[in-house]
């Protein structure tokens, strides 16, 4: 299995139901920079819950919630393929000035 499949397969598992509490207090952990990797792995599986990722973007008949949907989709996207894939590195610029991009 890919290792993002494996990583998605732990984000699924990590999602279990807990209390509103516990969320607050993970999301509050992680986002203050205090929490455990356990903590990181439940707040990424909610957030990835809460765009949808896990389901299919299409709604019938209507084309804006679809654009919704795809639109949450793809920041969840975003945020699991920075955690999962390491950039390249850039090419030196001919000019010698350093890339602000780093």
């Amino acid at each position: 299995m890919p290792a993002g499949g494996v990583l998605l397969g732990r984000l699924r598992a990590a999602g279990a139901p807990y209390s509103r509490m516990q969320r607050y207090r993970d999301f509050k952990a992680v986002f203050t920079g205090h929490s455990t990797p356990e903590q990181g792995q439940r707040v990424l599986s909610q957030i990835c819950r809460w765009g949808g990722l896990y389901t299919p973007v299409h709604v019938s008949g209507d084309a804006y919630a679809t654009h919704t949907r795809a639109g949450a989709q793809e920041l969840c996207q975003r945020i699991v393929s920075n955690i999962h894939v390491e950039p390249a590195a850039l090419p030196e610029r001919a000019d010698g000035v350093p890339d602000e991009r780093a």
